[in-house]
């Protein structure tokens, strides 16, 4: 059972449109392909340990390669609520609830959405995909917690 706002107004959800990380993926698996295939040519035409060197390099390569890709997808994806008694943000299992009394400014600037409390401390930093719906997106957030900030004064 749902219970109405105090002020009338339903909490806002917010979720900004990442894009998947395909480039890089893409990158990293023709990198750990290489790999693989100077480890095949080693092992069949019994070239120097040059080879395998490579390969393992190139193999270790590509896998750093695409974990740092999904930790950087992970970190982008965020979902703020934006309610009459609080800010909610929802980052994978971790949430974090700001009162509206904590918080006192919120800016979006070099695609980091910073909400900031009493004394300029920061609260939140949410990091924002860089392309223009994610931009377009983050600058309603912005509006929405300006918005619920100007309510309260």
């Amino acid at each position: 059972m749902s219970h109405p706002e105090p002020d009338g107004r339903a909490p806002s959800r917010h979720r900004l449109p990442v894009e998947p990380p395909t480039r890089e993926l893409l990158v990293a698996s023709l990198a750990s392909i290489a790999g693989a295939c100077q480890l095949f040519a080693w092992a069949l035409a019994r070239l120097p340990t040059f080879f395998v060197v490579l390969g393992v390099v190139l193999m270790l390569t590509g896998l750093g390669f695409a974990a740092s890709a999904l930790v950087r997808h992970r970190r982008l994806r965020w979902i703020a609520h934006v309610g009459a008694d609080a800010l909610t943000v929802v980052n994978g299992r971790q949430r974090t609830v700001l009162p509206w009394s904590e918080v006192r400014a919120v800016d979006y600037r070099d695609f980091t959405l910073s909400v900031t409390g009493e004394g300029g401390r920061r609260l939140a930093a949410l990091a924002v995909d860089r392309t223009r719906p994610a931009h377009e997106a983050a600058q309603d957030v912005e509006r929405a917690i300006a918005a619920q900030l100007g309510a309260r004064t």
